[in-house]
């Protein structure tokens, strides 16, 4: 092949990348996910591009030419499709036939069979086309002109030998690179159609967004500070629409003292290029009157790096601060109920009884009123209620009941140690037995193993032992309640004695488990409930009993604290003692003695 032929062929392959540009700038609003119309309508205009192409071939000899339709069809199949391919190869195949020639067959299979390909490549690859590869596209240019010059044999023998000799070595080195120039071309198009729907996937997510936030949303040129943006929220705050709030500044809307103060704290945000948290702001709306809201500014930054927008946040807190307000309020009455109460409680010991008394009615008729209240709030105003609303009443309720039960573990805490103590022959086992089947329902008595071992009679006061077995007891059942299969051990333990198993057996564990600084005479009979629940930390074992002591966190356990107080009370006033061991996570073991029967 001469350096006119091949200078021939490197023109016709600009052509096609020429055209081939031409019709991605024009064309490329054309979508391959089009309709039927419409991919019909590329496929009329891929084939006149390569009637074009066919125009300014390279002449091998009478009736064979040699351009660069197999680079246009194959990159036609597999970016455009079948629809569009088909019409193509359609068109250019007829115009190849009505050339004629002595090639003019074979022109038309190197038609079909380009096409071809690239419609089963496109078929039998499984990830996007936006996603193909040079390399690809580069084997891909080479297996169709492989097939190509596979197809120069169906020419007579010695035409074929010459076409193969002296097209083979610059068909190999220009058409696949010329396909894989024209399909980069296409991918890059593709890319960035795929780019564009995301942002504009993108946007219109985040303009929902913000639309759809409860708090007011605005933006602000850092120049004039006028409004660029507000949303939804925005509007119904400020009662304005959004038409009129477009473009104005504060000035516009707000008193001027107002206005000042907006103004000033956007400049302070400008100023020093970062967040500005504003915990409360007065704010003057046209429907709703004087609300305070809490408003959060940030500056949005240029390329250059200086602030272009000012992007504010703000919440309405006018219904928060009220309510905090009236419970604080509620607060210092009650507070200031106790005071006095506690105050008179001082005045004599002989009335203190019936003194307490008052001081629980007292107390718990506003709680219960207060609780009452919130719940009519809760249960017949929600309507009116929103959700932080909802959330203070809730609040307020929780906390009267929480103040009720703590009131009456005061008041028990109380009794004990005022109440006389009757002493009796007590019977240990059938106590501890009754008072268990009374705690547990019948699907925790499913669930926890109970092992109580023998029990010795003790001397004291039924009612008040009663009490110490019921406290003790029933921490056990709560503090398991978390385990898939519960263990609770009820027994009686001398110096040198061994723990109770299941069925009053001794198991395998000393006393060893024993505190050394507690030992145990031969005489003294120490009664344990041990479990496998949550156990505590024996850094705190020190605090177990003291008032308002809790045993877990508050967030995983309920409890008031006083009940380990009122049961070490009990034991002292019995002339006994108390004490515990435990690991958290694993169970405790709590130990008291009574005297003997």
């Amino acid at each position: 092949m001469n350096d006119t032929s091949f200078l021939g062929l490197v023109q016709n392959t600009a052509l096609l990348l020429t055209v081939a540009f031409i019709f991605d700038v024009t064309a490329g609003q054309w979508r391959t996910e089009q309709s039927l119309f419409r991919r019909a309508l590329v496929g009329f205009i891929l084939g006149a591009i390569g009637i074009i192409v066919m125009m300014t071939p390279w002449t091998f000899g009478r009736g064979i030419v040699f351009d660069t339709r197999s680079v246009m069809l194959g990159i036609s199949g597999l970016f455009f499709g079948p629809v569009s391919t088909t019409i193509a190869m359609a068109v250019t195949a007829a115009f190849r036939y009505h050339l004629g020639g002595t090639g003019a067959c074979t022109g038309v299979a190197v038609i079909i069979t380009s096409g071809v390909i690239g419609i089963a490549w496109r078929h039998f690859r499984h990830r996007p086309l936006s996603e193909i590869s040079w390399r690809e596209l580069y084997l891909f240019g080479m297996a169709i002109h492989l097939a190509m010059l596979g197809l120069m044999l169906t020419l007579p023998w010695e035409t074929a030998l010459r076409v193969l000799s002296s097209i083979a070595l610059p068909v190999i080195l220009i058409f696949p690179l010329g396909t894989a120039l024209l399909g980069v071309l296409m991918v890059n198009r593709l890319r960035r159609a795929r780019m564009e729907e995301e942002l504009l996937r993108t946007n219109t997510l985040l303009d929902s967004i913000v639309e759809n936030i409860p708090n007011m949303i605005f933006l602000k040129d850092a120049r004039e500070l006028r409004f660029l943006r507000f949303n939804r929220a925005g509007e119904d705050l400020l009662g304005y629409p959004r038409e009129e709030l477009l473009g104005k500044n504060d000035y516009d809307f707000f008193p001027k003292d107002q206005s000042d103060f907006f103004t000033e704290k956007d400049k302070e945000v400008l100023r020093g290029k970062g967040a500005l948290d504003i915990p409360e702001e007065p704010l003057q709306t046209r429907n709703k009157g004087k609300r305070i809201i809490h408003t959060k500014k940030v500056p949005i930054f240029n390329a250059e790096g200086d602030p272009e927008y000012l992007l504010g946040i703000s919440e309405d807190i006018t219904d928060r601060k009220q309510a905090e307000e009236e419970i604080r309020c509620l607060n210092d009455e009650l507070e200031q109920r106790v005071v006095e109460r506690t105050a008179q409680l001082e005045i004599a010991n002989k009335e203190l009884e019936a003194f307490t008394y008052s001081v629980s009615h007292d107390l718990k008729a506003p709680l219960r009123a207060i609780d009452g209240y919130a719940q009519i709030l809760i249960e017949d105003h929600a309507v009116r209620l929103d959700g932080e609303g909802r959330r203070v009443c809730e609040v307020i309720s929780n906390n009267a009941r929480t103040m009720g039960r703590l009131i009456d573990d005061l008041l028990a805490f109380s009794r004990t140690g005022r109440v006389e103590i009757n002493h009796a022959l007590v019977d240990m086992a059938p106590l501890a037995n009754s008072i268990l089947y009374e705690l547990t329902t019948p699907a925790e008595r499913e669930r926890i193993d109970f092992h109580i071992g023998p029990l010795p009679q003790a001397v004291g006061d039924p009612m008040l032992l009663r009490q110490v077995w019921a406290n003790l007891l029933g921490n056990a059942v709560k503090f398991s309640a978390q385990k898939k299969r519960a263990v609770i051990e009820v027994g009686c333990l001398s110096e040198g004695s061994g723990y109770p198993s299941a069925g009053g057996h001794e198991a395998d564990v000393s006393t060893e488990r024993l505190p050394s600084a507690i030992p145990v005479p031969d005489s003294e009979r120490v009664y344990f409930v041990r479990d496998n629940g949550a156990g505590f930390d024996m850094a705190y074992v020190d605090k177990l009993f003291g008032v308002f002591q809790r045993l877990h966190n508050a967030e995983e356990f309920e409890g008031t604290g006083v009940g380990l107080a009122i049961v070490q009370l009990i034991i002292q006033r019995h002339g006994g003692r108390i004490w515990a061991e435990g690991e958290k996570g694993k169970g405790a073991t709590f130990y008291f003695s009574i005297g003997e029967a």
